[in-house]
C-alpha cells in the first residue's frame, strides 16, 4: 500500500472539490453562457402575496404600555422607549402584531429588556433575539439571524417546525407558514415565521369534480386573500403537475431588475420528511439567504 499525497490546492475528495467549484462560481457574480430565462418565467419586484398591514399597532402599542407600566419589572422612564423600539426598529412583520394577544407581546418587550440585562453583563456587542411561542392552532418564532448563514450556535427552528408542522400534514391536520427576514438596513437582523393551522374552503371538493384540480377550491381561506393573480396562477400550475407525478416539481423564476430568484416547489401531501429545513440548509451552503417564504397546503 502506498501513501498518496492530494496535489495542492486540491482535497483528497474530489466531490469536496467539484462542490467547492460550484460555490465559488455562484458567488463570482460573473456572467457565464447559458439558456436565457423564458419570458413567463420573468416576473416583477413584487412580493406576490399581500402585504399584512395591521391598523390597530399604535392603540396596541400604548395598551402594551399599560400592561408593563403595571408589572413594574421595567423602569417606568424608559418602558416607552422600549415599547417603540420593539414596534419600529426591530422590522418585525406586521402579522405577528395583527397574531399575538398584548399579554403576549408585552411578555416579549419584557423577554429582549431581560436579554438587553444579560448581554450587557456578558460585554456582548450584540443583542441576542430568541423568541418563540406555540399554541394549539400554531407558533410564532422570532430570532436574530446572520445573512446566508446558519451558524451552529443558531437555533434549529426550521428542524423542530418540519417534526412538529410539516412532516405529518394531511387534509384535516396541516399548516400554513410564512418566514420574513427583517430590512437589510436593520441594524439587529432577525428572522420571524408564523405558523398557522390551515382553514380549508368548504365544501371539500371529491377527486372526479372539476374543482378538484381548481386552486380556489382547494386553498387556505387566508392563503387566497393574499396571495396575487399571478401567484394563483403560477402554483395552480405547480399543482396540477404535482398531481401528475410522484416527485417533486420545481420551477424558477427571474425577478426582473434584481439578482433574486424565485423558487416554487410543490410535492403530493406526505411524499417528503424535512423538506423545509433541509431545502434551507442547501441555499446556506452557498452562503444565500432568503427574505421570504411560503409553506402552503393544498387538500
Amino acid at each position: 500500500m502506498s501513501n498518496s499525497q492530494a496535489p495542492k490546492g486540491t482535497s483528497a475528495n474530489p466531490l469536496l472539490d467539484q462542490m467547492k467549484s460550484i460555490r465559488e462560481a455562484l458567488l463570482s457574480g460573473q456572467a457565464t453562457p447559458g439558456t436565457p430565462t423564458p419570458e413567463d418565467h420573468k416576473i416583477a419586484d413584487t412580493a406576490g402575496y399581500t402585504d399584512t398591514v395591521f391598523d390597530g399597532k399604535a392603540v396596541q402599542a400604548a395598551k402594551v404600555q399599560e400592561i408593563l407600566e403595571e408589572k413594574g419589572f421595567i423602569p417606568r422612564d424608559i418602558i416607552s422607549s422600549e415599547v417603540a423600539w420593539f414596534y419600529e426598529s426591530l422590522g418585525i412583520d406586521d402579522t405577528y402584531f395583527a397574531l399575538e394577544s398584548v399579554d403576549t407581546i408585552a411578555n416579549h418587550v419584557m423577554a429582549l429588556y431581560g436579554s438587553k440585562i444579560i448581554e450587557f453583563t456578558n460585554d456582548s456587542p450584540t443583542l441576542n433575539i430568541d423568541l418563540k411561542r406555540d399554541h394549539d392552532d400554531g407558533a410564532v418564532y422570532i430570532y436574530s439571524t446572520p445573512a446566508g448563514r446558519d451558524a451552529p450556535s443558531a437555533p434549529q427552528y426550521e428542524r423542530v417546525m418540519d417534526e412538529k408542522y410539516l412532516n405529518n400534514s394531511s387534509v384535516d391536520n396541516s399548516y400554513r407558514l410564512e418566514t420574513f427576514r427583517s430590512r437589510e438596513d436593520q441594524n439587529q437582523p432577525i428572522r420571524c415565521y408564523f405558523i398557522k393551522r390551515c382553514n380549508f374552503v368548504q365544501p371539500i371538493p371529491k377527486p372526479e369534480e372539476d374543482a378538484y384540480h381548481d386552486i380556489r377550491s382547494v386553498s387556505d381561506k387566508v392563503f387566497l386573500s393574499k396571495a396575487s393573480e399571478n401567484t394563483l396562477k403560477i402554483y395552480q400550475r405547480v399543482m396540477n403537475a404535482a398531481l401528475d407525478r410522484y416527485g417533486p416539481v420545481i420551477e424558477m423564476f427571474e425577478v426582473v431588475g434584481t439578482r433574486e430568484r424565485r423558487l416554487v416547489i410543490g410535492y403530493r401531501m406526505g411524499t417528503t420528511s424535512n423538506y423545509f429545513s433541509a431545502l434551507t440548509d442547501l441555499y446556506h451552503f452557498y452562503a444565500l439567504y432568503s427574505s421570504r417564504k411560503y409553506v402552503e397546503h393544498f387538500r
